[in-house]
């Protein structure tokens, strides 16, 4: 009997052991095939198609929230246009088809005459009956509705407005929804010219090599997709994503520039919004000028976008009398008053995302500018280096203080401590939708350094 009993010992001992050996050989495959996949990845694609495709993939702009795994298409995707569209609409939604598949990614795209052979339907419909149909409330004029399972996408449906609104514009919503219902789930404010980006440049120009570059990327033959977890690609490319170990980027950057408490606490104090997110502009920053402003009015800016210039980290750029684009991230509009009206000298307004995003960003702020005739110079410059201050930075700054540093070349330049907080801010390691909790368990650890 206890030549038995110790024969079963040993025989779960060694089944113990076999099964230790197959859970660290699994490890060890997942480790080996992350490692091949974060090479071919860093081998064939873009730091920026990196870092934007965590933002677009990643987050579901219909969930508002982070998607733990990624989707995409596995079989043909079969399309159905339901109702009675107009032949321009048809027309362009076989223009998308055929785009999307001559980016050879893998998975044929075509139309279908028969509803129940089709995993894409699409509807261009009136508003009301599209809110009806997809359970709307928003103002949205266009959806796009994924259903998979695991991480393949097994149908999905389009919606489109196109009651009062232009051709151009359906052309739009269209190819933004049929690139998105690939699995590109998300919007950003990160890439300007992206079509991804609803307050950027890019309206009706298609999709930007970048688009194609994360399109790609998502449907490489040669990555698993789910060993792409959103865990992972943290893990593997958290050196290239800037919201992604942002206590150790901050200190690195601190470590190198001493920043006093001082210069810490006024950040903290000034540059976080009411939600206790910090938010700042994608370069370049692109100033509009408005109002009742005279040349000198002008060159009086230009000397102050000079200075500010010499920042690292700053690109402000003011936007031409013949640049006709409508897109810009500040407006300086000029009013003139007179000394009886006692008028606030200036009032600044702030637009920030207003869907939720993977990265929080500022989109816009304006800025009325109420100048005296009887302002001096002197005194109009350090007005508009107060706006631009707090239009990029630390909108919450009660008042411009200190004098104005004379400098043979610019002219005028800000106080040491305005240029070192605003070069804090602007440097890459201090990411925009940085957290006020992230910020000051950052500070906590720098001080006991």
């Amino acid at each position: 009997m206890r030549k038995l009993v110790l024969w079963l010992l040993f025989i779960v001992f060694l089944t113990c052991c076999f099964l230790k050996y197959l859970i660290d050989y699994k490890q060890f495959q997942e480790k080996e095939a992350l490692l091949k996949t974060s090479n071919h990845i860093l081998n064939n694609y873009s730091s920026e198609a990196i870092d934007y495709f965590y933002n677009v993939v990643y987050y579901s702009e219909n969930e508002k929230s982070k998607q733990k795994i990624i989707k995409r298409w596995e079989k043909d995707i079969k399309v159905y246009v339901h109702g009675n569209p107009s032949v321009s609409y048809i027309s362009e939604l076989k223009k998308n088809i055929r785009k999307i598949d001559s980016l050879k990614l893998g998975i044929p795209i075509y139309m279908v005459d028969d509803p129940s052979q089709a995993n894409l339907d699409v509807y261009f419909n009136s508003k009301k009956n599209l809110d009806t149909l997809f359970n709307l409330t928003s103002n949205l004029k266009g959806i796009g509705v994924l259903h998979y399972k695991g991480n393949e996408i097994e149908t999905a449906k389009i919606g489109v407005v196109v009651t009062n609104i232009s051709l151009q514009k359906v052309k739009y919503i269209l190819l933004e929804e049929m690139i998105q219902i690939m699995g590109l789930v998300g919007d950003g404010f990160t890439h300007k010219e992206s079509l991804f980006n609803e307050n950027g440049l890019n309206k009706f120009n298609g999709l930007t090599d970048l688009d194609i570059e994360i399109l790609k990327l998502l449907y490489d033959p040669k990555i698993s997709i789910r060993l792409l977890t959103l865990k992972n690609y943290e893990y593997l490319f958290g050196h290239l994503l800037p919201n992604v170990n942002t206590t150790k980027k901050m200190l690195k950057h601190w470590e190198k520039i001493k920043p006093s408490k001082t210069i810490l606490q006024k950040i903290r104090t000034t540059c976080f919004d009411k939600d206790s997110i910090f938010r700042k502009f994608v370069q370049p920053i692109r100033i509009k000028l408005s109002g009742d402003l005279t040349q000198k009015d002008s060159l009086n800016v230009a000397k102050v976008i000079h200075s500010l210039n010499t920042i690292e980290g700053l690109n402000l750029q003011l936007k031409e009398k013949n640049d006709k684009s409508p897109y810009y991230e500040v407006q300086l509009n000029y009013k003139r008053v007179t000394s009886k009206e006692g008028m606030e000298q200036l009032v600044l307004t702030r637009h920030i995302d207003i869907n939720n995003v993977m990265t929080p960003t500022l989109i816009k702020t304006d800025i009325e500018l109420n100048i005296n005739h009887t302002f001096e110079d002197k005194t109009q410059i350090s007005l508009i280096f107060s706006a631009l201050y707090q239009a990029i930075g630390p909108y919450k700054e009660e008042a411009f203080e200190g004098e104005l540093r004379n400098d043979k070349i610019y002219e005028a330049l800000l106080p040491i401590e305005y240029m070192e907080l605003l070069k804090i801010i602007y440097h890459k390691s201090f990411a925009s939708g940085l957290s006020l909790e992230e910020f000051d368990q950052t500070v906590k650890q720098y001080e006991k350094r």
